[in-house]
């Protein structure tokens, strides 16, 4: 692609995309000047939206839509640019308790949490590629994978360092969890992202899904609040599954129930000293470095780990749940066994409701009844909901040479 397509394309976003209407002062004047603005930014974006091609693109339609586009002339290839930024805020209460065990654990902060750009390649209908970036977690790898969609007696099948196919939270996209971060379980057990290849498909009519995987387990667990998505020497291998199936579903999702099953074992060699298992999960906020569940180092020889979900919406209103069982195979450790679940809720004030991804078995994003226009009376969609999660050792931990478990349960 020559470099002048490249540059005219950025051009495109800064001159169409990036552009918003001014805020003015209160009166008619203002008033006016306002409606004039958002008109100059309506056609701003719609000539974004139709964007520029010829022979100075190199043939592609370069465009903005939600993110850079750029599309080749008979549409054999389609480039996606795209970004997210994610920003948490918030203020954390302790007891009496808590607060003597962790003292910079109450208060409020503000966190850079997601600085992402990603790229997206379409390869007619037979592949796609995607390539993501965090620049404000650069430890962290995120998605970085090829998925053909066309081998025969095969299906999808995707090779390279995604998510391993386990719970119906962690599965479902960050930008479509209800709350700011996921569970307590699911933090704790869930084995992050990993390198490896998926084969996922459905069935009866898009009611059932399941995928299966094989991955070299890659994710550190050496530092305390530190993510899971990052690539070290690999220790391990694991076998994972999910399936999932719709009992219900009716009026375009609106009303359906959800049921599901995964399971993951992970293979290890004791004797090596990175193949040491050390389970922690922040307390559900990047907020805070302190974790209320943290063991130390496990030595093992392997880990199965199981999860149950289900969920059901049923218009505005729905209800989530999952329990974790996880075994892990340590003589030296007793054998010790985790636990957990989370029950939510949650209720659209302004009538949406939660979308469901039948191709997947997950949920998808949240499409608002109005836009955000509150000068028009115009509020967005506006979500209340509820969470518990509960976490347990069913055994004391106790290590040889490491120390014990922090703390034996936790609530959040």
């Amino acid at each position: 692609m020559p470099l002048r397509s490249i540059v005219l394309g950025l051009a495109l976003i800064f001159t169409f995309g990036l552009s918003s209407p001014a805020r003015g002062e209160d009166g008619p004047e203002a008033a006016a000047s306002s409606e004039k603005q958002a008109s100059l930014y309506n056609q701003w974006m719609e000539k974004a939206g139709e964007g520029i091609q010829g022979i100075y693109t190199g043939g592609f339609h370069i465009y903005w839509k939600d993110g850079l586009h750029l599309d080749s002339w008979k549409k054999n290839l389609k480039f996606t640019i795209n970004g997210r930024i994610e920003i948490d805020a918030g203020y954390i209460g302790a007891d009496d308790e808590l607060d003597a065990a962790f003292p910079n654990l109450a208060g409020g902060d503000v966190n850079l949490r997601t600085f992402q750009v990603a790229m997206a390649c379409k390869i007619r209908d037979a592949a796609d590629l995607k390539l993501t970036f965090d620049f404000a977690n650069a430890r962290e790898i995120k998605d970085n994978w090829i998925k053909f969609k066309k081998i025969p007696f095969v299906g999808h099948f995707t090779f390279g360092y995604m998510k391993e196919p386990i719970s119906l939270e962690y599965m479902t996209g960050g930008k479509n969890i209800t709350f700011m971060e996921r569970s307590l379980p699911v933090l704790a057990f869930a084995p992050g992202r990993d390198f490896g290849f998926a084969r996922r498909a459905t069935a009866l009519d898009k009611r059932l899904t399941w995928t299966v995987g094989g991955f070299w387990v890659t994710g550190s667990y050496s530092d305390v609040g530190d993510a899971n998505d990052r690539l070290s020497e690999s220790f391990g291998a694991a076998i994972t599954g999910r399936i999932s199936y719709l009992p219900r579903h009716a009026d375009e999702g609106r009303t359906l129930l959800h049921v599901g099953l995964s399971y993951t074992h992970q293979f290890r060699d004791e004797s090596r000293d990175d193949s040491q298992l050390k389970a922690s999960a922040l307390p559900e906020s990047y907020l805070t470095d302190d974790t209320l569940v943290g063991t130390g180092k496990i030595p093992t020889g392997g880990i199965d780990l199981v999860g149950l979900e289900i969920a059901s919406v049923f218009g505005p209103s729905s209800l989530q749940g999952e329990f974790f069982q996880s075994f892990v195979n340590s003589d030296s450790a007793g054998n010790p066994r985790f636990w957990g679940f989370y029950v939510c809720g949650s209720h659209f004030l302004t009538g949406e409701h939660r979308n469901y991804n039948r191709d997947a078995g997950v949920f998808s994003h949240v499409i608002p009844n109005q836009g955000f226009h509150p000068m028009k009376g115009q509020w967005g969609a506006w979500e209340a909901a509820l969470r518990f999660s509960y976490v347990q050792s069913s055994a004391s931990c106790s290590i040889t040479s490491t120390r014990a478990c922090r703390i034996g349960r936790s609530r959040a």
